[in-house]
């Protein structure tokens, strides 16, 4: 007959979701089995299971993990999908690809296994901002630059835009308020993170998408937004610039 282990009440006390705790065990010693039960329990209390996240830092741990739990959900095939394990650096991504303003991308963000270069750029432009005020005019006239080459295109292909401040917040008006979610969706499959602004949350005539200029785009990515752009007008009805003659 097999005993209880020693801190079995240690145990059973972790698996109050009323509570948190810190799990301190040296390996092996049955810390993933706690931490699969306690998920399980938090699971039962919530509606969805996109509401309970469980963060790990490596891929193969949470694939152990998400195992784990599929084995004991009796609606396994149901839900599997919708289970929120992942890596931290995963749910860092969807938190960045949700805000995209806030985060400053202006693609979508990637994952890389060796970070260190990454690393060593963000240290460098870090260090010149703060060191360096020659360097961070230089990225601000860059960032200038870059807006100004994705106004002057709109210009170009007739598309009215609100911005005449020149700042790299750049809104685009519809013309058809009902095609926001397609517009939504079509950006997102051109690689393009956009605010949307839909009815009812502005007025029909507000109704449109707002695009985010930063330093951490490369001129192939304003020209990759200048391309969607383009076959965007092409498939939905846009405002188009009123020109006056005299």
């Amino acid at each position: 007959m097999t005993s209880a282990p020693a801190d079995q009440v240690a145990r059973h006390r972790a698996l109050d979701a009323s509570s948190s705790f810190i799990v301190q065990a040296p390996a092996g010693s049955g810390k993933t089995t706690l931490l699969v039960d306690r998920y399980l329990v938090l699971l039962s209390s919530v509606r969805k299971p996109e509401e309970i996240v469980a963060i790990t830092f490596t891929r193969k741990a949470a694939a152990e993990m998400r195992e784990r739990v599929l084995e004991k959900l009796p609606n396994a095939a149901d839900i599997a999908h919708r289970l929120r394990i992942e890596t931290i650096d995963a749910f860092c991504a969807s938190i960045a690809r949700q805000l995209p303003v806030p985060a400053q991308f202006g693609v979508p963000p990637g994952i890389v296994e060796d970070a260190d270069e990454l690393y060593r750029e963000a240290a460098a432009a870090t260090l010149a901002l703060l060191e360096n005020r020659e360097r961070g005019d230089a990225i601000r006239a860059d960032v200038w630059r870059k807006t100004h080459r994705v106004l002057e295109a709109l210009d170009a292909l007739g598309i009215e835009t609100p911005n005449t401040s020149g700042l790299p917040i750049i809104e685009i008006p519809l013309a058809n308020h009902e095609e926001i979610d397609e517009v939504g969706r079509y950006l997102f499959d051109q690689g393009v993170y956009a605010t949307m602004a839909a009815y009812p949350l502005v007025p029909k005539h507000e109704v449109g998408f707002r695009i985010q200029v930063t330093a951490a785009n490369g001129d192939d990515e304003i020209e990759q937004l200048i391309s969607a752009l383009t076959s965007l007008k092409e498939r939905f009805q846009l405002h188009q610039v009123v020109s006056v003659t005299r």
